[in-house]
């Protein structure tokens, strides 16, 4: 590393914070001043909430639930999704009818762009925070609309999405919005700079809700007695699924399936070299990795190099995954950071054991041996522990049908009626 690239950083970050801080600050007074929309809401009229997402016509677990969500609640509620920003001409979900869709920042090529938005558009955001992965998706031109949105708001439900959505909503939403922050990646995977935020600005959201017992006891400590309520609820299982009537476990193709982001967190390398130490023993199975990302080609590298060609097939992403997940035997989660696993109750519903490792919301939904297996984080052993786990299924027919059958009662559990009911169980109580 060079000297300027040791010193460059030292001397940039203090001002460019303060200078944050201060934009923060101009925001905070600007949306709560005299002006700002303060009407009531009329009587009789059903509560407003906003859903607040960065990109609402992508691909992705936080979007597939809120979707999921607020199509549920859009009988009892009037519900509005707000998307930071749009790239696409349409959703890769569809969006349920009835709730609407704002959009503060269209990226498409549209003419007519003033010159004061392409300029802004050019600059980094200051109300974004830097380490929250959606700050490279915003800028200027995004923070004016946000704020403008803000200042806007009658009063409602605000329910942001994301650390970094969820921080603007904590320092910038005018005191008459109920702000409603949702996490859907465990405490623990947040950089430093993120929880040193949350420490200090979680305090003044209204309420919090998480994914994971674990989440609720970081949290709890976190944010002390500030009065915000943390409340565990978990990811629902879309009502599309299951959208095939899941086949017998003797009728299954001999393929272990998996989706996800190919992105080196999710560690679709380990499941390829474990899946190398399977076909070792049984070259009659195959696997299925469902899903696009960066990786894709490194990915691909590799089977070619271990000479999986035949037997690991990377098949894109799919908007029927679970009808795809039905004609598997064995479903694999590699990821050890996975902050539920939504794609899990996916599975499950299609009638597939799963094998994950013993960490973060999978270990929560799984239950060793009744309806897939956990396996131990074993440090440099983790290959060959996972490869363990999918042998164990593969090569015991009766044990993965019970698990099969066993893991259709579990994600039952996640019925979106039931999950449904906690969110209308925690609006409820905070506008009463």
């Amino acid at each position: 590393m060079s000297s300027t690239a040791r010193w460059w950083p030292r001397l940039v970050k203090p001002p460019l914070r303060l200078t944050r801080r201060l934009a923060v600050r101009l925001v905070r007074y600007w949306v709560a001043r005299p002006g700002a929309a303060r009407a009531s809401r009329p009587e009789g009229a059903p509560v407003k909430i906003t859903f607040l997402l960065s990109h609402v016509y992508g691909m992705g677990g936080t979007i597939r639930t809120v979707l999921n969500v607020a199509g549920h609640l859009d009988s009892e509620y009037d519900i509005e999704i707000t998307t930071v920003v749009r790239r696409r001409e349409r959703p890769f979900f569809p969006i349920p009818p009835g709730v609407t869709v704002r959009v503060l920042h269209d990226k498409r090529d549209i003419p007519g762009r003033s010159l004061i938005r392409n300029v802004l558009t050019r600059l980094p955001s200051l109300l974004v925070h830097e380490e929250d992965w959606v700050h490279g998706l915003c800028s200027l031109w995004t923070d004016l609309q946000m704020a403008r949105m803000l200042r806007a708001l009658p009063p409602q439900i605000l329910v942001t999405t994301r650390p970094g959505l969820n921080l603007l909503a904590a320092q910038l939403a005018p005191p008459w919005v109920t702000t409603v922050a949702q996490e859907h990646v465990s405490y623990q995977r947040h950089r430093p700079g993120i929880r040193r935020a949350v420490a200090r600005d979680y305090s003044r959201l209204d309420a919090l809700a998480v994914l994971t017992r674990e989440d609720v006891r970081h949290y709890t400590a976190v944010l002390g007695d500030s009065g915000t309520h943390v409340v565990r609820i978990t990811n629902a299982l879309p009502s599309a699924a299951p959208s095939a009537v899941p086949l017998e476990p003797v009728s299954r193709e001999k393929v272990v399936a998996a989706a996800g982001r190919l992105v080196p967190e999710k560690r679709f390398d380990l499941l390829i070299a474990a899946f190398e130490l399977v076909t070792a023993k049984h070259p009659d199975w195959r696997l299925r990795i469902y899903g696009s990302g960066a990786q894709r080609e490194r990915l691909q590298q590799q089977i070619t190099r271990t000479q999986l060609d035949n037997h690991v097939h990377l098949m894109g992403r799919s908007n029927r995954l679970v009808e795809e997940l039905t004609k598997a035997s064995v479903f694999a989660l590699p990821s050890y950071v996975e902050g539920f696993g939504l794609v899990v109750i996916e599975a499950m519903s299609a009638g597939l054991p799963v094998a994950s490792f013993d960490a973060g919301g999978p270990a929560e939904i799984i239950t060793h041996g009744h309806d897939g297996l956990l396996v131990p984080d074993s440090g440099e052993e983790r290959t060959r522990a996972f490869a363990g786990a999918l042998l164990d299924t593969i090569e015991h027919a009766e044990d993965r049908a019970r698990m099969a059958a066993a893991a259709v009662e579990t994600a039952n559990g996640f019925d979106i009626d039931a999950v449904g009911r906690r969110w209308d169980e925690l609006f409820r109580t905070l506008t009463r």
